[in-house]
């Protein structure tokens, strides 16, 4: 037999490796100035290389596709990380600020000093300065020897002073949330009634709303993607980013129902660019648009902390720290396979001992704990703070991620800003720049609140696709706290709130996965009991559905089938069910669905992005929902 010569011609093309490209900058973070002896440690699954940056910081290499991690490192220096799921063909930008390890120490030893100061403060009047006694809720507690060089070993074992009865612990704290995305039709009647007055007052006035979703032809969201509204001229109206279920919130202060065409959406991610038109405002639905890009999701979690530190916030500001402490410590165990970034901001007002001070964005958690507890209560005198101030300093001085799957702004306060012109541009700039930069809002309203300074804060939430909590009057700590204009609540502890937050703000399928339905059950559902009409329900608001098991006694109200789905699932009721709700996992309500007379409706939510989607409906006696999984097929 003859040998059979095979001869293989392969194109330039064929022989081109998938690659993912990465771009930055490695700085100094407090100065702004490039850093010398900087190496980056690049790590992509079983490889580790090294690249070392130019003289001015600038770095530019390439990896394969996949889960890429960089850790900047330097002597002197926070070692920090960033993390990207890089697609092929796709260009990542990563601009690394390196913090001092100093700055821990320092903060630490300042914490300790402040807690000396407090013990002392009340000791009782025969006491001598060797001997401190500490009290909490009125009875004695302990009894420490003090030198002038005793600080360091005191901070480990001198804790914050609670006041009241309630014994300082974490977790004391109440709250409770209310989310306008998902009670839309509740936020316009109280626009038009309850608070009316007050939009005048904050010049907040945004009239229309514009809901966009992104999506890869494989389903995926497309996260962190830049997107705005334009006008005819092309001049831009909003600018937003993508949020990790991949809808952006832009918002027209001057609507024109009649003159629909001369809206535009502007897309851009990484090299990519688009424009879509024919746009419809949230009233007749999302907007869905498809871009075919390559897959790539950030492993970085951005989540700031803003506090108010005045006087007024002495009743509660022991229990907020004991509490932030504990939710930091709670996001980085959640989140080990991704990269968490903290900072946090504490404001006083103009004429106190600081207007503000910052902790910069590390990966060093041990930063902004021993900032956050280094930082007291004091100063204020009227009632409105430097809240504004205190809020454009942590947009524009905090170096937040270039590329991110989520940034979150925790803004706690019990007062408003101030009301002068310059105060009220701010606010405007604020909401502006945090919604451009895709830095989500949550305000956490204190004791102090009134109904005002709830509508500022459920405004700036809802232009920063943010969501609202506050204290309640249940844990017993603290001023009296208003109740919030809305038809119910659930009260849940002010520490999972905050926790939950940032897990449904940033939970995201990976490029080469899909959602498994075990990670359904691990979702909290309750923050998508709602009412959507915005009925009073306080059966709802004390005892949410565990949509985890059926209730007997209401049997089962709606079958969802085929569930998972690739979009098209069909809704089946049991009883006299008329119209359902579609809602994503954040919350916002997404489509209303008037169910056929058959008692068997066909949906397809197919345009959305792959994850876990909620319907919810009205049984007679309660609000209910049921989870359905939408996961289109990779291509």
């Amino acid at each position: 037999m003859k040998n059979l010569i095979l001869i293989c011609f392969i194109s330039a093309a064929e022989l081109v490796v998938a690659q993912a490209n990465f771009q930055g900058n490695v700085y100094e973070m407090k100065s702004k100035n490039s850093l010398n002896n900087v190496k980056l440690m690049v790590v992509e699954e079983s490889d580790t290389t090294y690249v070392v940056p130019d003289e001015k910081g600038n770095f530019d290499f390439k990896t394969k596709p996949g889960r890429v991690k960089v850790f900047a490192i330097a002597d002197g220096y926070i070692s920090e990380l960033n993390s990207v799921n890089a697609g092929d063909g796709s260009k990542n930008v990563l601009n690394i600020g390196l913090v001092e390890e100093k700055m821990i120490a320092e903060m630490e030893v300042r914490g300790a000093r402040s807690h000396v100061s407090k013990s002392v403060s009340v000791l009782d009047s025969h006491s001598e300065l060797s001997e401190i006694t500490i009290r909490s809720g009125g009875s004695e507690t302990a009894t420490y020897s003090w030198r002038t060089d005793s600080v360091e070993s005191l901070k480990d074992d001198i804790g914050d002073l609670g006041g009241g009865t309630n014994t300082l612990k974490v977790g004391v704290l109440t709250a409770g949330e209310v989310n306008d995305f998902a009670k839309w039709g509740l936020w316009n009647d109280l626009n038009k009634n309850e608070f009316a007055a007050y939009s005048g007052i904050w010049k907040s006035n945004k009239k229309e709303r514009f809901c966009i979703q992104l999506t890869l032809p494989s389903g995926m969201p497309v996260i962190d993607a830049e997107v705005q509204l334009t006008d005819a001229s092309g001049a831009i109206i909003w600018s937003a980013r993508t949020d990790n279920t991949g809808k952006a919130e832009l918002w027209d202060a001057n609507f024109d129902q009649a003159n629909l065409n001369k809206y535009a959406i502007n897309t851009t991610k990484g090299d990519f660019n688009a424009s879509f038109k024919n746009l419809h405002s949230f009233s007749k639905g999302v907007n869905s648009f498809k871009i075919d890009i390559p897959c790539t999701v950030s492993d970085q979690l951005d989540i700031a902390f803003v506090v108010d530190a005045t006087g007024s916030m002495g009743d509660e500001i022991n229990y907020l720290k004991m509490d932030l402490d504990n939710v930091i410590s709670s996001i980085a165990d959640e989140n080990k396979n991704i990269n968490v970034r903290m900072a946090s901001v504490f404001y006083r007002d103009n004429g106190d001992e600081y207007v503000t001070v910052e902790s910069p964005f590390s990966s060093s958690i041990d930063l902004v704990k021993s900032f956050i507890n280094a930082n007291e209560a004091g100063g204020g005198g009227d009632y409105p703070e430097a809240a504004d101030e205190a809020l454009m300093a942590a947009l524009k001085n905090l170096n937040w991620s270039t590329s991110a799957r989520a940034r979150i702004l925790f803004w706690v306060l019990d007062a408003p800003p101030h009301k002068g012109e310059e105060n009220l541009q701010r606010l405007m700039e604020v909401s502006q720049l945090a919604a451009k930069m895709g830095i989500r809002i949550i305000p956490v309203g204190c004791s102090g609140i009134d109904k005002s300074t709830e509508f500022l804060c459920r405004s700036i939430a809802l232009a920063t696709n943010g969501t609202y909590t506050f204290l309640t009057n249940h844990s017993g700590v603290g001023g009296t706290h208003i109740e919030p204009s809305t038809d119910g609540y659930k009260v849940e502890s002010f520490r999972e709130i905050l926790v939950r937050i940032a897990r449904l703000m940033s939970i995201t399928p990976d490029c080469d996965e899909f959602i498994s339905p075990e990670q359904i059950v691990q979702i909290d559902t309750n923050l998508l009991m709602i009412n959507p009409y915005g009925i009073r329900d306080t059966l709802h608001a004390n005892q949410p559905l565990d949509t985890n098991r059926i209730d007997p006694s209401l049997e089962i109200q709606v079958l969802l089938y085929p569930n998972p789905t690739n979009g098209i699932f069909h809704i089946r009721n049991t009883k006299e069910i008329t119209e359902v709700f579609i809602a994503d996992v954040n919350g916002k309500i997404l489509e209303q669905v008037v169910l056929d007379s058959d008692k068997e409706t066909t949906c397809d939510i197919g345009r959305y992005s792959n994850g876990v989607y909620f319907v919810k409906y009205f049984n007679g006696q309660r609000w209910c929902c049921s989870r359905v999984v939408m996961q289109q097929q990779n291509n």
